[in-house]
Parts: structure tokens; C-alpha cells; sequence
């Protein structure tokens, strides 16, 4: 009989899945949103921090591998990498067009949306609209823009004009004290509760 090498397996094994899991991040620039694993059921319920709970159902992402027998024995760790690596890449564009397709809806559902085009004002009015965390510093933390690629050079060119227009730059430098406030008034309450 021949050796089973059960704990070489598991070393790999656990390799192979690290790798996955940092490719993933490495990719999907929404990976920073804090996540939890869930072992059982078929959806789960957020509660937002103002008390809100918003449930949704679980989506199904999948990639594979598929070997012939005859494959096998050609098979080098390189080839498993590689392989390994595309269906991380895979996984990982899932993931992101779901979170994406997850996000636009909830924006929808609440009003975050700007129809007819971005300009100052709606860009100040969805920032008013948000929850934004501060760090220790009193800097925005965890802030991302996910845009079209369409419109990349219309967004910087818009978040231009605000930084250099006086008037725009007054406005927003407010809006974002009020949502330092607000944020402030968040987390003395939620000492308070703790």
C-alpha cells in the first residue's frame, strides 16, 4: 500500500486556501468591508448601527478545477498554483459583482443614489447622507469610491473642482464637520451602551 502523507496533504492544503483567501483580497478592492463567516443557513440579517436590520439571502459563488485521470500525473505544483490562482481570480470577480449588484440595491432601497449624473452638490448631498467613521485623528477611515471606469477622469476631474473651488471647499469642509459631530455623538452613545 502506499503511503497517504496526511499531514503533507494538510499542509498544502492550508497553503492552497491562504493563498486563495490573500488573492482575493489582493483583487477585489471591496475585501476591506468588514466580514463574518457563516457556517449554516441560507441568509442572515444585518443590524445597522442606527437599529435598522436589513436581511438578505446568501448567493452562490463557485470555481473549479477539473482533472482527467490522465492529467495527473502531468500535473506539477506550478500547474496546481496557476490553476489555483485563476479560480481565486474568479472567485474574487464574483464576489466583487455581487457586493457591487448588493450595495447598488441597498443605495437604492435608501435614497443614496444620484440620478442624472454626479455633480458637486449631488456628491454633497450623498455625502450627507452617509455614515462615516473617524479615526483618532479626526481623518475619514475607510472611505472608497467604486466607479465606472467610464468615469474615472470625470470623478477626479469633478473632486478637483471641489478642492480648488473656495466657495465648493467651504461646503464640503462643513458637510464633513457635521458628519464629525454626528459621528462623535455615535460612538459617545455607543460607550455609553456598551
Amino acid at each position: 500500500m502506499l503511503p497517504d502523507y496526511t499531514k503533507a496533504k494538510e499542509i498544502f492544503r492550508d497553503h492552497l486556501f491562504e493563498l486563495f483567501a490573500k488573492r482575493i483580497k489582493a483583487i477585489n478592492p471591496l475585501s476591506i468591508v468588514p466580514s463574518k463567516t457563516i457556517v449554516e443557513g441560507d441568509g442572515a440579517t444585518i443590524v445597522r448601527e442606527n437599529g435598522e436590520s436589513a436581511p438578505f439571502d446568501f448567493q452562490g459563488l463557485s470555481s473549479s478545477i477539473t482533472h482527467t485521470y490522465k492529467d495527473i500525473p502531468y500535473k506539477t505544483v506550478s500547474d496546481i498554483y496557476r490553476e489555483f490562482i485563476r479560480m481565486a481570480d474568479e472567485f474574487a470577480e464574483q464576489q466583487f459583482i455581487l457586493t457591487i449588484k448588493q450595495v447598488d440595491k441597498a443605495a437604492e432601497k435608501v435614497g443614496n443614489t444620484a440620478s442624472g449624473g454626479l455633480t458637486a452638490e449631488s456628491f454633497f448631498e450623498l455625502t450627507r447622507k452617509r455614515l462615516i467613521p473617524f479615526d483618532e485623528n479626526g481623518q475619514m477611515k475607510n472611505q472608497m469610491l467604486v466607479i465606472n471606469p467610464a468615469n474615472v477622469e470625470y470623478i477626479k476631474d469633478l473632486l478637483n473642482k471641489i478642492d480648488t473651488d473656495p466657495e465648493l471647499k467651504k461646503e464640503y469642509n462643513e458637510i464633513i464637520e457635521i458628519k464629525k459631530r454626528e459621528w462623535h455623538d455615535r460612538e459617545n452613545s455607543r460607550r455609553l451602551v456598551d
